[in-house]
């Protein structure tokens, strides 16, 4: 399962890369609305591997509440998979953090939930409905034209967003105590890492 997760996010790194090259040097060269269209595909995509990620880390649990697999081994609408998802697990989508560093010499950091910043569940729907939706056909000339330096203009906000919740962030898993703490890239490593924490019971407690 976290050799799944890792690909789905090595996926995401790759492709927020390809937007930020694209952005620098296709923007003087071609038609401001196919880079416009091309940003938002990969936004799109990008959403896509959210939902997948989320999906795969739920998978058992989805098979013991008897949600088939099958049912959604054919889906591709990021909405409707996080909603198959959530139905199982409430916590499923990932939780945004902070580590600071911690006063007791006894642990590392400690970690704490961003409040603002980040791509929540409704800004999720938001793009992936409203605005991805937007460029994947071409206008109906007796129709009101897609704004697409509008959509340019905020392209660079929804990047953040997606890193922002990304960039370090928790998973939590239905039925389970613990958590995973993903980091996208660490210090001296590139490569996206997974952690595992679990509960465990002190003398005393």
């Amino acid at each position: 399962m976290e050799h799944k997760y890792i690909e789905q996010m090595e996926e995401i790194k790759c492709r927020i890369a390809s937007i930020e090259i694209l952005v620098e040097v296709s923007i003087a060269r071609l038609y401001l609305p196919v880079v416009t269209e091309s940003i938002y595909l990969q936004f799109r995509k990008i959403l896509e591997l959210i939902a997948m990620a989320s999906l795969v880390v739920n998978k058992e649990a989805m098979e013991e509440f008897g949600n088939s697999m099958q049912k959604l081994s054919g889906e591709w609408n990021g909405c409707k998979i996080l909603k198959q998802v959530e139905s199982i697990n409430p916590e499923f989508y990932p939780v945004p953090i902070e580590e600071k560093l911690s006063e007791d010499p006894r642990v590392k950091a400690e970690l704490e939930n961003k409040t603002s910043g980040f791509l929540t569940k409704d800004m999720f729907s938001e793009l992936y409905d409203k605005k991805c939706g937007l460029i994947l056909h071409a206008d109906n000339p007796l129709k009101k034209q897609t704004n697409c330096e509008e959509l340019w203009d905020e392209s660079p906000v929804w990047k953040m967003r997606i890193m922002e919740l990304l960039n370090t962030h928790q998973i939590n898993l239905v039925g389970h105590e613990g958590f995973y703490l993903v980091h996208m890239q660490e210090e001296n490593h590139k490569s996206v890492h997974m952690y595992q924490f679990e509960k465990i019971e002190t003398l005393g407690s």
